[in-house]
């Protein structure tokens, strides 16, 4: 959800340039068009989206490894599991 904005503006800029592609050089050519639209539109959403990712991702795994446990806390189940079938 936190990603979701970054996303639809990547989206839409995709769309913009389906619908001008008749013109080689319209304003939403990734190649031949504007580099300051490709570069806010395109790329910087793409960017926010995996530094968020990868922040959520990191994030959920300090937070497991934080938890005792005997706590009750859904999505870490499968790190516990893990944790208990290792062979030494």
């Amino acid at each position: 959800m936190l990603a979701m904005p970054a996303l639809v503006l990547r989206t839409v800029y995709g769309l913009l340039y389906e619908f001008t592609s008749d013109s080689i050089f319209s304003t939403w050519n990734p190649l031949f068009g504007s580099a300051v639209a490709f570069a806010l539109m395109a790329l910087l959403p793409e960017y926010i989206v995996l530094v968020i990712y990868v922040y959520l991702g990191f994030h959920r795994i300090r937070s497991c490894s934080q938890q005792q446990p005997d706590a009750n806390t859904e999505g870490c189940e499968h790190r516990r599991n893990a944790k208990d079938n290792v062979v030494e």
